[in-house]
């Protein structure tokens, strides 16, 4: 039991660490395209601002 207890952390131990690697690991992340699904519309044209924007806050203004 012990012996299956020590293999099972030391394999945790490894996906932590691949996940901490690729994680960290910035190659091919950089993209020159800013346009993103969040500042799109339906037809593709830009929004200004943000869907909250439009929403009262709190105190109903």
């Amino acid at each position: 039991m012990k012996n299956l207890k020590k293999w099972l952390m030391v394999l945790m131990a490894s996906f932590m660490l691949v996940g901490v690697v690729e994680g960290c690991s910035s190659a091919g992340t950089e993209t020159e395209d800013t346009e993103t699904e969040d500042n799109q519309t339906d037809d593709g044209t830009e929004t200004e601002g943000t869907e909250d924007d439009s929403q009262p806050d709190e105190n109903g203004q």
